[in-house]
């Protein structure tokens, strides 16, 4: 448990049984090799697509970005090539907030061949596949698609080519939605993160490469760098008012109800009256003001995730 302290008032962050957030995996690429064929079969990456020069680390290919993972380009031998690696969530483990995917995205359309589909996917444990997103290239349905696992339904967003964009996924797999967006511009809210009947619990991932004719794959190619998978922690900060009360604001790790909590000793809780928050999704700015408490009372404060919102 952490504590943040303003005069004489502590805000204490808890997220269900969770108090501080966890980077399950982590990589920019700096440290793998430079060239063709050299993203599988390192820090975990891994490959069973046949082919030559579809998948590799690049340097610098975006001015400043440094090292960065590609897929497209070459030459593969099946209509799907693919990349995957585990989402390195403990087995086990219980997810009291949601899943945070976090990566660097760069699409590069066709100058010559034809134009191809890229996909991330997500799989449970045992490899089967759960849900996915899907960004289209070719003509017919060029966009960005949402895949459940059964059906795919295109997304309101736009998708814009040739240019490198950070795109954010907040999977709640408890209730089974999720969430996405790119350079904080909303892709989709609060849709069904799987439709199908297998285990719902996190595995693994990929990056797929679709290709539309083997007769004539696109130069169109994915790029991939500063993926970040974790579970956000539920972190209060605080501050006097103009009328010298107290307010409390944090984010929302999920789709859920927060109660807040004081306490005089740190020890024994008690709820505040009207303090009883619902975020309708993951990343929701909530805020309580204390008017009953001013910074120069000792007061303890704290957030609980008690159970999804309705």
């Amino acid at each position: 448990m952490k504590a943040a302290i303003v005069g004489g008032v502590a805000a204490l962050w808890l997220a269900g049984s969770a108090s501080s957030a966890a980077d399950f995996y982590q990589t920019d690429f700096s440290s793998f090799p430079v060239g063709d064929d050299l993203w599988a079969g390192r820090d975990g990456w891994r490959t069973t697509t046949p082919g030559r020069g579809w998948s590799g680390i690049v340097d610098n290919v975006v001015p400043g970005l440094g090292r960065s993972a590609f897929i497209g380009y070459g030459r593969p031998l099946t209509s799907v090539a693919r990349v995957s690696r585990s989402l390195g969530v403990p087995a086990g483990a219980s997810l009291s907030s949601v899943l945070r995917f976090e990566c660097l995205l760069g699409l590069s359309s066709s100058v010559t061949g034809g134009d191809d589909a890229f996909a991330l996917r997500f799989y449970n444990p045992a490899g089967a596949k759960l849900a996915g997103i899907k960004f289209d290239l070719g003509a017919e349905n060029y966009g960005i698609w949402i895949d459940d696992g059964v059906t795919e339904t295109e997304a309101i967003a736009l998708l814009v080519a040739d240019s490198v964009q950070v795109l954010s996924l907040d999977i709640d797999f408890a209730s089974n939605r999720w969430w996405a967006y790119l350079d904080g511009t909303t892709v989709f809210e609060n849709q069904p993160f799987t439709a199908t009947v297998v285990a719902r619990v996190p595995g693994g991932f990929s990056f797929d490469w679709q290709v539309a004719s083997l007769l004539d794959p696109g130069d169109n190619w994915l790029l991939v760098d500063d993926l970040t998978i974790g579970a956000p922690d539920l972190r209060l900060s605080i501050q006097e008012t103009p009328a010298g009360t107290v307010e409390l604001s944090w984010t929302s790790t999920r789709a859920a109800s927060y109660q807040v909590q004081v306490s005089e000793d740190a020890a024994q809780w008690s709820n505040l009256p009207g303090a009883l928050i619902v975020a309708a999704a993951p990343r929701a700015d909530l805020r309580f003001e204390d008017t009953a408490s001013t910074l120069t009372s000792r007061r303890f404060y704290r957030a609980i995730q008690i159970d999804p919102a309705p």
